[in-house]
């Protein structure tokens, strides 16, 4: 019996032994690799490389997993089962968030610098087109000048105008697509823009545009959106103003119809003005509306017989020198002379009558005679006291002057022209001139003249549809 107990006591006494070095061992090992660990930690905190510091976590969080689950009775493996492991992961994770933001900028940096030098080659081309595009102008390169200037354009009225030059050359390119998707750019601009005046101008040079390229169904649905904004026009003396000026539009485009349609609605509205001096001011302003329409068709009988209506001097200046013109385009010129006689106190509109029937001289030949009709307006002009008024006589006077090739004397008219917008529009129509003679490398230098982005633009639009014009034999 005492046998059976000393040999169950010997037993349990080397059980007890084996448990305590197995215990005293795991602790060991378990120490050990914390150390080991400890180590990692350090190295981790000090690695600048990312993808390195979450090689040295993610060993870090293996090491803490073995001490818990391999060597769970040690007071260390208690520990770190108290959130250890889970620290270790967050780290793991908040580094791992890092490293993707590290590469993600990388990659955006590089995208950008590819960007940047794709837009670099672009520049580099473009420059290297407008250089070339001096020596050998053609509409492509001269229309890519225009696009460079129009990009500088901050407000949407000039952008439109902008849009419909391009659009133009386009369609006189047989690019007819192209011209619709630009004059749809066009309308899309016109559409922000906020005053209801300035949207309808917009709509009535996009209409007739559209008309004068070819697009007669577009034309009427865009004086169909400028019909609608005048719809919302309360004051029926404006209502009628601009009723007139969309008819005139419409005479443009070559729309008989509908611009006598136009016209009979401004005329109902007039019966209902009770003021008479608005009414009278109205009626004016259809008459003159009328003058041109009928101008425009060639019904000069009717146009002179509508501008006697007029009551107003300056109104009537103003019919009568739309008539003038009329008569110098279609070739009579001795009628325009004596319509521009009947002309009373309106020295601007008499002076710009002279000019366009001076450019018609010069059209026809007749240089000399278009020289002597120009200084007849010049001295017209030298009355005009009003700066805003003289300026655009001067402007008209200097694109005659350049339409006879005396560019050296439209410079030197265009030199008195005191308003900077004033002085570009006027030699916007000095650089058109020369493109027409042919003169592209002087056209273009003059454009490069006009500080306007926009005045800038239109010039060079209108260098490209001589160019176009040219290639079609045209100017020929």
């Amino acid at each position: 019996m005492h046998q059976i107990i000393r040999q169950t006591i010997s037993h349990c006494f080397i059980l007890c032994f084996a448990l305590l070095v197995a215990c005293t061992s795991d602790t060991e090992q378990a120490n050990r690799l914390l150390v080991e660990t400890n180590a990692l930690i350090k190295q981790a905190d000090s690695e600048q490389d990312i993808e390195k510091e979450i090689t040295l976590l993610k060993q870090v969080k293996t090491n803490y997993e073995t001490i818990i689950n391999d060597y769970p009775t040690t007071d260390l493996a208690v520990r770190l089962s108290e959130g250890s492991v889970e620290q270790v992961e967050w780290q793991i994770n908040q580094v791992e968030a890092q490293l993707a933001a590290q590469i993600q900028a990388q990659r955006q940096a590089e995208a950008e610098r590819k960007e940047a030098q794709r837009q670099a080659e672009i520049e580099k081309l473009k420059a290297e087109r407008q250089a070339n595009c001096l020596q050998q102008p053609t509409v492509a390169c001269v229309l890519e000048r225009a696009q460079i200037a129009a990009d500088k354009i901050k407000y949407e009225v000039g952008k439109t105008e902008v849009l419909i030059a391009i659009a133009a050359v386009q369609a006189e390119m047989g690019d007819k697509q192209v011209a619709k998707q630009t004059f749809q750019q066009a309308l899309a601009t016109a559409d922000k823009i906020e005053d209801e005046d300035h949207k309808l101008k917009v709509l009535r040079d996009i209409a007739a545009a559209q008309a004068i390229a070819g697009d007669k169904q577009a034309a009427k649905q865009t004086f169909q959106q400028a019909l609608a904004i005048v719809d919302k026009i309360e004051s029926k003396y404006y209502k009628v103003l601009a009723l007139s000026e969309i008819a005139a539009a419409q005479a443009i485009a070559g729309d008989k119809q509908a611009t006598t349609q136009t016209i009979q609605q401004a005329l109902a509205i007039v019966d209902k003005i009770e003021s008479k001096y608005y009414k009278t001011l109205a009626l004016n302003g259809i008459a003159t509306a009328q003058v041109k329409a009928q101008a425009k068709m060639g019904d000069i009988k009717a146009a002179l017989a509508t501008a006697n209506k007029i009551k107003n001097e300056h109104d009537k200046a103003s019919a009568l020198s739309d008539i003038a013109t009329a008569q110098a385009k279609m070739g009579d010129i001795k009628a325009a002379l004596a319509t521009v006689d009947k002309i009373r106190w309106n020295k601007v509109a008499k002076a710009s009558a002279l000019s366009d029937i001076a450019t018609a001289q010069a059209k026809m030949g007749d240089k000399k005679t278009a020289k002597q009709t120009i200084q007849q307006a010049l001295a017209i002009v030298d009355k005009i006291e009003n700066e805003v008024y003289k300026a655009f006589a001067l402007g008209e006077i200097a694109s005659a002057q350049a339409e006879t090739g005396d560019f050296k004397a439209a410079f030197a008219t265009v030199d008195k022209i005191k308003d900077e917008k004033d002085k570009a529009s006027a030699l916007g129509e000095i650089a058109t001139a020369q493109a027409k003679a042919e003169n592209f490398k002087a056209a273009l230098a003059t454009a490069d003249k006009i500080k306007n982005a926009s005045d800038k633009a239109i010039a060079f639009a209108k260098i490209a549809l001589a160019l176009a014009e040219m290639d079609k034999g045209i100017n020929r």
